[in-house]
């Protein structure tokens, strides 16, 4: 759970707020993942791009927290074979109910249902 505790507003606010937060950090990893295997593939090494987003305008949560390239940093689920983090499954239920939760108000989330699809 978190640390700090923010009043959201009304009932169900939390819950909105919640699954906002984890689509945009879905969102968020699956970019970054996928801005560490371009350039890995293009010969650059996972700390250096580590280095590098963390200091400048891709440092996010996914890259300085939870870095998703195993063995760049330690105590996180990559470099614990993924044990012990956030499942696949519970991150589908939650972009799940924000898909339906914007559907539901005529909202589109196209990042968000790529990411569901991912």
């Amino acid at each position: 759970m978190g640390k700090k505790t923010i009043y959201c507003g009304g009932a169900g606010n939390g819950s909105v707020a919640k699954i906002c937060n984890n689509m945009a950090m879905a969102i968020s990893m699956l970019g970054v993942s996928e801005a560490f295997a371009l350039g890995q593939n293009l010969g650059i090494k996972a700390s250096v791009l580590t280095d590098i987003f963390n200091c400048s305008s891709a440092r996010c949560w996914s890259s300085d927290t939870y870095n998703p390239v195993p063995g760049v940093m330690m105590d996180v689920p990559s470099s614990r074979n993924y044990d012990g983090g956030f499942t696949s499954k519970l991150m589908t239920k939650d972009l799940d109910l924000a898909i339906a939760s914007a559907s539901g108000v005529g909202f589109n989330c196209p990042f968000g249902s790529q990411a569901l699809e991912m």
